[in-house]
This record gives C-alpha cells, sequence and structure tokens, in this order.
C-alpha cells in the first residue's frame, strides 16, 4: 500500500475554447477530491464566446487566462509553463477524473522514483453514462510504438515536470496527435509505468475530436510514424500479438461496438 503524503505538487491543466457543454462537471470532477491536496487547476481558454469563463469563475479555479487563438496544445504549453507542480498533467474540458485518482498519483510519486505512469480508463457518453472500461497491459517502449494510434490513455497519464521539458514539449505543427508524439518521444529517454488503476472517464460525443477530425488524425499520426522512424524489426507482427491482447482485455468495448453497428444499420 502507497503510503499517504502530500508534499508534492500537482497541476492540472485544461484548456477550453466554448466548453460550457461539459466544463462545470470537469472542474467538479477535481474539485471535489482536492482538500487536504497540494494542487493547482490552470485553466487556458482560447477565446470563448459563450458561458465558458462564467462557468469556471462559478465553480473557481486556481488561475484563469486567455490565450487568443492557440491552439490545444499550445494552451497546455502555456499552462505548464506558468505552473509550479512537480506532477504535470492535463485534462480536457469535457473528460473527468475519477474519485481519488490525485491522490492516489501524489502518494505514487511520492514513493517511487518512477517518471510517468499511464492507468486505465473509463469511457463515458454525452450524459455521463458508462458505455465500457478501457483496460491494457504494459507499456513496453515497442509494444506501444508498434501501434499507429496512442493506445494509453492521456488523460490517465501523469509524468514530472521534468520531463516535459526534457523532452522539448509539443510538436506545435501536430494539431490533433501532438499527445502520441509527446508519449513516443517520452519513451526515447523513459520508463512509463502501468498501474492497474482507472484514473479518467473519457468522454465519447459527437462533437469530440475523435469523432470529427478522424482523418486529420490519420494523416498526423503516419506523419509521426515517419518523423519518428517506427519502422523497426516486428513492429507489425507486436502490433498483431498485442492487438489481440488488448481486445481479449476488453470484451465489453467489443461488445459495445456490436451494439452501436447494430444500432446504426436497424
Amino acid at each position: 500500500m502507497l503510503k499517504k503524503t502530500n508534499s508534492i505538487k500537482i497541476s492540472i491543466i485544461t484548456p477550453t475554447k466554448n466548453s460550457e457543454k461539459y466544463i462545470r462537471e470537469t472542474l467538479e470532477s477535481i474539485k471535489k477530491q482536492v482538500i487536504g491536496i497540494n494542487y493547482e487547476h490552470i485553466v487556458v481558454d482560447a477565446g470563448s464566446i459563450d458561458r465558458t469563463q462564467k462557468i469556471v469563475e462559478e465553480v473557481g479555479v486556481s488561475k484563469f487566462f486567455v490565450y487568443e487563438n492557440s491552439s490545444m496544445y499550445q494552451a497546455i504549453d502555456y499552462g505548464f509553463k506558468i505552473s509550479h507542480g512537480e506532477i504535470l498533467c492535463w485534462l480536457n474540458s469535457d473528460d473527468l477524473f475519477t474519485d481519488d485518482s490525485l491522490q492516489y498519483v501524489i502518494d505514487y510519486f511520492n514513493n517511487t522514483k518512477y517518471n510517468v505512469i499511464t492507468g486505465d480508463c473509463l469511457f463515458i457518453d454525452e450524459k455521463s453514462d458508462k458505455l465500457y472500461n478501457y483496460r491494457f497491459p504494459f507499456t513496453h517502449k515497442y509494444i506501444l510504438q508498434s501501434f499507429d494510434f496512442l493506445y494509453l490513455c492521456q488523460p490517465s497519464t501523469f509524468f514530472r515536470r521534468n520531463v516535459y521539458f526534457d523532452i522539448g514539449g509539443f510538436d506545435f505543427s501536430l494539431n490533433y496527435s501532438a499527445d502520441r508524439d509527446y508519449f513516443y518521444r517520452i519513451l526515447n529517454k523513459y520508463r512509463i509505468i502501468k498501474v492497474n488503476k482507472c484514473f479518467c472517464k473519457f468522454r465519447i460525443h459527437n462533437m469530440s475530436l475523435t469523432n470529427t477530425r478522424k482523418i486529420n488524425i490519420a494523416l498526423e499520426d503516419k506523419y509521426i510514424n515517419k518523423k519518428l522512424n517506427l519502422n523497426f524489426l516486428f513492429r507489425k507482427e507486436i502490433s498483431i500479438i498485442f492487438n489481440i491482447i488488448i481486445k481479449t482485455l476488453n470484451i465489453e468495448r467489443i461488445l459495445w461496438s456490436i451494439k452501436k453497428k447494430i444500432k446504426k444499420y436497424c
């Protein structure tokens, strides 16, 4: 069991733009678990014209900044640079942290020397109802980089401050897959430790980038593969094997996908 201690500070960055539909629930998922925790929550807004800022003011955060016309990754980068935490992470304005996740992360970093940890996540719909649990095995470099997409869950991943600045942060030429590029570059210098803990609720809805920018994401993923020269020996075979393993761990996800297709064509 991890020893409970709050000596280390965690900085959570949330980029926003016209996020009024889900932002309150996102903020409250943090607010309800930070009593006694050394933390800061920084919201960086790209210039919302809806009620996003008003909701942020009502719920309350550590810091709020307007960074006009910034991309999602530019906003997150700005938040990291002005933050003071030894642990960094970002939570998008439609996702949620699970209960006690932040305390677990703080305790983990306090009691280990690891630099990056990641956990499982729960996928939810527009109404915050459960769709399926998503689990995946360990994150060895050649396993993670054998996939053409980021199979770990970004909101469930936390890292020490020095990691982000040591590898040069995000590649701003990428608008949709800079997180995949970032985590893949981390693997060239650090280990990513997988823990058996669900840290976040990842929301699937019609307006999410996952749904609206599938082609753009696929194109950027191809660029990343070429940029990082992800063409090592047995890459295809490793991907096939671990795709099978992931599917066996996520029968619930497969059943959800089947039901979705049936519903679409009925």
